[in-house]
């Protein structure tokens, strides 16, 4: 007897009992945007139409770090996985992508999730452009197909727009890029954020600004233009109002693109931790100033802007 090597991995280990009914949302979700929760929407109603467990099922790497040119991508794996599960699926899997799994034939594809012994295959949920298999040679017909033959239901998910513009990851991303940080909001449906690891900085901003910053490498998330944003760290689960600024310190010539951070009413250290901070508007664009004291007296302003802005808000 053939070993059945199964195509993807469950997250939650345990989850899965054999004879288990599984709906699968299958994509990449880079993001979790309005468009990606659509179709957790959609897998999760055929899950309780049909008993069974809404799985979201995604790609790491992100499939055009393989086949193509990567993109920066707006989440981390685990935040991809949390905000699947927070928009309702029940479980979350992986499927590795490499250049075996690149060169799949879509049917072969197709069976595999079909003959898995670890569930009965209850549904799949995509959105309707999706192409999938060797060369994106699959699409929504094909699973059309295979579902009437192998009894299982399909839906292809359209996509959404706001303000007249299909959503969609990269679209997302250019958005960022661009500084806008509201129309990536609306389509993100959450306010877009930057994860990394708080390293040590230069120390200037604690000593002689008497604003300490992290200062915050970012593994995850888009850029937007230099400037001054207000945002939101949580730490321990909690919120903290933060100011961040972004760009290369011209005052002091540090020509270095940075992302630091200073957290509201806030004391403690930062350094070594891995930290989120989520981008929930523009205050100025960064510039240089003649001195230390008058970067000192527009940093105290801008912190009065950003309370202002995030005090007449609902997120705290």
């Amino acid at each position: 007897m053939q070993f059945f090597q199964p195509l993807f991995g469950f997250d939650q280990a345990g989850e899965v009992s054999p004879g288990t009914k599984i709906a699968l949302a299958i994509g990449v979700f880079d993001g979790v945007h309005s468009g990606h929760r659509e179709i957790i929407r959609t897998v999760c109603r055929m899950a309780e139409a049909r008993s069974a467990v809404a799985c979201a099922l995604t790609f790491e790497p992100h499939p055009k770090s393989i086949v193509g040119a990567p993109p920066e991508l707006l989440t981390s794996p685990e935040e991809r996985r949390r905000l699947l599960l927070d928009a309702g699926a029940d479980i979350t899997g992986t499927i590795v992508f490499d250049r075996q799994t690149a060169s799949i034939e879509p049917e072969d594809f197709l069976l595999k999730l079909i003959n898995d012994p670890r569930f009965e295959l209850a549904g799949i949920s995509v959105g309707e452009h999706w192409r999938f298999g060797n060369r994106g040679k699959g699409g929504g017909k094909l699973i059309a197909d295979f579902a009437k033959q192998y009894g299982f239901e399909f839906s292809a998910v359209p996509e959404l727009e706001e303000d007249g513009v299909v959503i969609s990851s990269s679209v997302i991303r250019k958005m960022i890029s661009d500084g806008n940080i509201s129309g990536a909001a609306r389509m993100l449906g959450r306010y877009p954020s930057l994860e990394g690891r708080v390293e040590k900085g230069f120390g200037v901003a604690g000593k002689e600004l008497e604003t300490p910053t992290a200062n915050l490498i970012p593994e995850y998330g888009i850029l937007p233009p230099d400037g001054v944003y207000a945002g939101i760290v949580v730490l321990d689960g909690k919120k903290h109002p933060a100011a961040i600024n972004i760009g290369v310190a011209p005052t002091y010539n540090v020509n270095r693109r940075r992302v630091e951070i200073h957290l509201l009413d806030w004391k403690g250290d930062l350094y070594g931790k891995n930290l989120a901070v989520e981008l929930v508007g523009f205050i100025r664009k960064e510039r240089t100033f003649a001195d230390g004291n008058a970067l000192k007296k527009q940093i105290f302003s801008d912190i009065a802007t950003i309370r202002e802005l995030l005090g007449k808000s609902d997120l705290f």
